[in-house]
């Protein structure tokens, strides 16, 4: 936010790459802001709504991005407080917010602060700078106040964002568990240059309590990867507790010989590999 304003509303892009190892069935439960305060016991800056969403944009470019398909995560006062330097203004989350990087979105923030008043010239909250790409969308002004839901000004795109921190915690659910059946598979023995039949592979969420299953990735690895094909790659998918969904495999040999690789399966903490196998024969017809 622009303290030295009397209203302020802003959307920051974080980008799923900077999260680094947060695996899945996470949740945001708090963020910090870094900040600057020198004006003793300000309260005119305190009233903020925050949101969350993800989205497959890297930058704000074109606009605010729709508030209605945010998640409004925390609406009251924060504390902010008389400091030396600078500190960490911590918000918990009244709703904590689903999010996991490694199915490769990215997250954004709309904060909206509605205090009717403006701090001092010297409070303000601490950015750093992109260097490639307008992240962040932000707009302050004395008298008034931008409705996130309809805002009637394009405010002004930014290559800074916040000095942000976030508490992630695991789901309230109970555990979510991968199962790919069959296990490994024979195609069997294929002419080279054609292909066999597609052979099927049930990808499940057999775990308990709830808890979704984030699929990353899935690929053919292995010394004969090129030999086989995945016809139907719906990674990354989210598998709800319970359900399943069907990945077709083909193997299509260049070359004579046994050949193998792996189906694996990527869910943001482990790698699953199925075996797989077929042989290449290369047919030679008798001659007259």
């Amino acid at each position: 936010i622009e303290p030295y304003y009397g209203y302020s509303y802003s959307q920051t892009i974080y980008s799923a790459a900077d999260f680094g190892s947060v695996g899945c069935c996470k949740r945001i439960e708090k963020i910090w802001y870094n900040y600057s305060w020198s004006t003793s016991g300000d309260d005119d800056s305190d009233d903020w709504v925050v949101y969350m969403n993800t989205t497959t944009e890297t930058n704000l470019d074109a606009g605010w991005l729709p508030i209605a398909g945010f998640t409004e995560v925390f609406n009251g006062d924060v504390d902010l407080q008389l400091v030396t330097g600078s500190s960490w203004l911590e918000i918990t989350l009244d709703t904590p917010f689903l999010y996991e990087p490694c199915m490769g979105e990215n997250l954004i923030i709309a904060v909206d602060e509605n205090t009717p008043s403006y701090c001092g010239s010297s409070d303000e909250f601490l950015c750093d700078i992109n260097q490639q790409e307008n992240v962040s969308r932000v707009y302050y002004n004395d008298s008034t106040n931008l409705d996130p839901y309809s805002p009637s000004q394009a405010g002004t795109a930014s290559t800074y964002y916040p000095n942000t921190r976030f508490k992630f915690g695991d789901m309230p659910c109970g555990s979510a568990a991968l199962g790919v059946s069959p296990d490994s598979d024979d195609f069997g023995i294929i002419q080279t240059g054609e292909c066999s039949d597609s052979e099927l592979f049930t990808v499940s969420n057999v775990g308990w309590g709830g808890c979704h299953l984030g699929i990353a990735t899935i690929a053919v690895n292995g010394t004969d990867s090129d030999q086989f094909t995945i016809l139907n790659n719906p990674a990354p998918c989210i598998i709800d507790n319970y359900d399943s969904l069907d990945i077709e495999v083909q193997f299509c040999p260049t070359s004579t010989g046994v050949k193998t690789a792996f189906l694996t399966f990527y869910d943001c903490e482990e790698y699953t590999d199925i075996p797989l196998f077929g042989t290449g024969v290369e047919l030679i017809y008798p001659q007259n």
